[in-house]
């Protein structure tokens, strides 16, 4: 399993080919994306309710 830390340098990466326009937008929005869920799970906020 890899560490946060290395989730963070590998989106860090992606953002830097991103942003020297290498990624289309989908992907882009897929760094965003796992970039708050990350957020979110160090906040402890995935503990809501889930549907059965």
């Amino acid at each position: 399993m890899a560490s946060k830390q290395q989730i963070v340098s590998v989106l860090s990466e992606a953002e830097k080919e991103a942003e020297q326009g290498r990624l289309d937008t989908s992907l882009r929005l897929l760094i965003v994306s796992i970039r708050e869920l990350l957020k979110l799970l160090e906040q402890g906020v995935d503990d809501e309710p889930r549907a059965h």
